[in-house]
């Protein structure tokens, strides 16, 4: 009982004190007011409707507070614990009013809903904020209203609360952005909630009907915001806006970009997510050393990224899902397209027009469509390595590519990698091409004096290497195995695939190992130091002057010997010549015989050849070939030309290394058109690989 009375009776006399100041308060008189004062509202009828300025302030109990001053909605919850109270209608007014008196302080606005008739003007270093998304600030259809939000000044943040703009806000022409700065510094936007308009027409001015629109304004940041349902882009940040961090909002169903770089700089655009938008990110035109890093952007239209323009730029280490396209990147020089993951975009996962680019170390998945996982168009000096491409759409398809490398990549289960269109210059190598159900491992075509070396292309369906209608490659050092064909060099009445050089590749276990074709649009190509082995057809050449490996010897016993060689003219005549292949031999190709023409031919000269061959311990005609009647290979010719015979059977094809060869030649009468044999014959030259 004794504590009870200690405690209580404090109590009492207090409440018994507050009730008569209270009382003498209400008995004094009111100051006597003139006609001018009663006409002017007072700074506390503006802030109040009720015109007493002291009636809303926090209890003593709660008041803890660093804000300048606290403005309630109609419908707060804590309305009259506040230093004003807006009445639901131009709520602007009371809002606008502690912004101007309260100017370098805080302006706290508890939850609830108010409604906005005219701009919000944030004073220079002035901190606007509600009390989360419960703080709902929403625009009527008002005349007038051309910035939700206009920030008046620098060193200012606005915080905390949603913004919308109610269907309809401002004029055609001049509709308004939620939140707009114009040469400003050092501001903050934090943990907003923006929602746009697009129940209007386009203004088609860019400078109107964005989330969050900043231009000319630095340093500054736009940290953990939602912005969503915007006319053109969420966040933009344009002319000359450098140096800014836009960094873990997430912006949404807007008709033009989530966010937008245009004609700024330095800018780091980091953790954000862009889905459902025309584009996720886009980078414009004078947009120089922007960072993009580690954005999410899913479910937009076009692009995942668009870098349109600059130089300098980066996008690194970002996730680009079922988008239009994953990352495109065009005419933006020098930019820097590294570590992103593109999985089940509609087109390509990146997409290259611009020159000097980096696209290194990304990984693309695609599960369907025929659009390669990245794709380059006429691009110099771009360097494309170390990505991974997996999917049915996997590939690396470039058109119009010069002065480029594509090193280190992996292609697995799509069309492989590709140069076409005049793609000269370019190195391919380090790849490993593999699975194409229904493609090639590398292509070049209509491309010439470009370098394919040191790839890996396995299990594909049609080729592993091929070379269309292309001159002056060299393929060397690659690994081609359980290909339809491991190395397929061809010209055709379009295009000529002439002088390029294949060397030191190892093919097996292909279907076709190398083949030349085209004929007489194949020509002069060198085919030299090949490993074959593993298939059934390991050379096939269907070019002409292709040149293999060949051992060559001089006829050395003869009828008629001459100083130009063994005559043969008259039926008894006859020259022979003896070899051992050499070790190295893996296939024979062709034999071929060399003399030089007495008279002249508009047609052939008719040749019989004899090969016998075997190995040690063989009979030495084990591999026996008896060709009369043979044609010259060359036709058309003069006397004192050189001339040549050839002989492709399964006999000679069937020579192998070490064995020991005997060719005869004798007199052949005139047949089938060609002359009858009339030249010095010179030497025997076998061509293997």
């Amino acid at each position: 009982m004794s504590k009870l009375k200690k405690y209580l009776l404090p109590l009492v006399t207090g409440v018994i004190t507050l009730c008569l100041i209270l009382g003498m308060l209400s008995g004094c008189a009111p100051a006597a007011t003139t006609d001018a004062q009663q006409d002017s509202p007072s700074l506390g009828e503006i802030l109040d409707p009720s015109g007493n300025p002291f009636v809303n302030r926090f209890s003593d109990e709660k008041d803890i507070r660093t804000a300048t001053f606290v403005v309630a909605a109609s419908d707060s919850d804590h309305r009259y614990d506040c230093d004003l109270r807006c009445d639901g209608t131009a709520d602007d007014v009371q809002i606008n009013a502690a912004l101007t008196a309260g100017a370098g302080g805080k302006v706290v606005l508890l939850e609830g809903n108010y409604q906005i008739t005219a701009n919000i003007v944030v004073p220079a270093s002035t901190h606007l904020s509600g009390m989360g998304k419960g703080t709902i600030l929403t625009t009527t259809a008002a005349i007038g209203i051309t910035n939700m939000v206009v920030v008046n000044g620098d060193n200012v943040t606005v915080s905390d609360m949603k913004l919308v703009l109610g269907a309809g806000a401002g004029n055609a022409g001049t509709r308004p952005n939620v939140i707009y700065a114009n040469t400003r510094t050092n501001l903050l936007l934090e943990n907003l909630w923006t929602y746009g308009d697009q129940t209007v027409a386009d203004d088609a001015a860019l400078a109107r009907q964005n989330g969050i629109y900043f231009t000319a304004t630095t340093d500054s940041k736009i940290i953990n915001c939602l912005v969503e349902n915007n006319k053109k882009s969420g966040i933009n940040l344009a002319g000359s806006s450098d140096s800014n961090l836009v960094s873990g909002n997430r912006i949404t169903a807007c008709v033009s970009a989530g966010i937008e770089v245009r004609g700024s700089e330095y800018n780091n655009v980091i953790a954000n997510r862009c889905h459902t938008n025309l584009t996720g990110i886009s980078n414009y035109t004078g947009s120089d050393y922007n960072t993009y890093d580690s954005n999410v952007c899913s479910g937009n239209t076009t692009s995942g990224i668009y870098l349109n323009a600059g130089v300098h730029n980066q996008a690194v280490g970002n996730t680009c899902n079922v988008n239009g396209i994953g990352i495109s990147c065009t005419t933006a020089t020098y930019s820097n397209i590294t570590g992103n993951a593109c999985d089940n975009n509609t087109g390509n996962g990146i997409i290259l027009t611009a020159d000097y680019a980096t696209v290194t170390g990304n990984m693309i998945w695609s599960a369907g469509g025929t659009n390669p996982a990245i794709e380059a168009t006429s691009v110099d000096y771009c360097i494309v390595s170390g990505n991974s491409c997996f999917g049915t759409g996997a590939g690396i398809s470039c058109s119009a590519m010069t002065n480029s490398a594509i090193t280190g990549n992996i292609v697995q289960g799509g069309v492989g990698i590709k140069i076409s269109g005049a793609s000269h210059d370019n190195t391919i190598t380090g790849n490993t091409c593999s699975d194409s159900p229904a493609g090639n491992g590398i292509v070049v075509q209509s491309s010439d004096y470009n370098t394919v070396s040191g790839n890996t292309v396995e299990n594909n369906a049609d080729k592993g290497i091929y070379i269309y209608r292309s001159s002056y490659n060299t393929i060397s050092g690659n690994t081609s195995t359980n290909n339809g064909e491991g190395i397929y060099v061809k010209g055709d009445g379009t295009a000529n695939a002439d002088y390029n050089f294949v060397t030191s590749n190892s093919c097996r276990g292909n279907t076709y190992t190398i083949d030349i074709s085209g004929g007489a649009d194949c020509n002069h190509n060198r085919v030299i130091d090949n490993e074959v082995s593993d298939s059934a057809y390991l050379i096939i050449d269907a070019g002409l002057d292709t040149e293999f490996n060949s051992v060559i010897v001089p006829f050395s016993d003869g009828t008629d010997p001459q100083d130009s060689g063994y005559l043969i003219d008259l039926g008894a005549d006859t020259a022979r010549a003896w070899l051992i292949l050499p070790l190295e031999v893996q296939v024979v190709i062709k034999l071929k015989i060399y003399a030089r023409a007495v008279d002249p031919s508009g047609t052939t000269m008719a040749l019989e050849i004899n090969v016998n061959g075997g190995a040690s311990n063989e009979a030495y005609t084990t591999h026996a070939t008896a060709a009369p009647d043979t044609p010259s290979t060359t036709t058309n010719f003069a006397a004192n030309d050189v001339i040549f015979w050839e002989l492709s059977s399964a006999e000679i094809v069937a020579l192998n290394a070490g064995d020991s060869i005997q060719v005869v030649v004798l007199h052949e009468a005139a047949n089938d058109g060609g002359i009858e044999t009339d030249a010095y014959i010179r030497t025997v030259e076998i061509e293997y690989q």
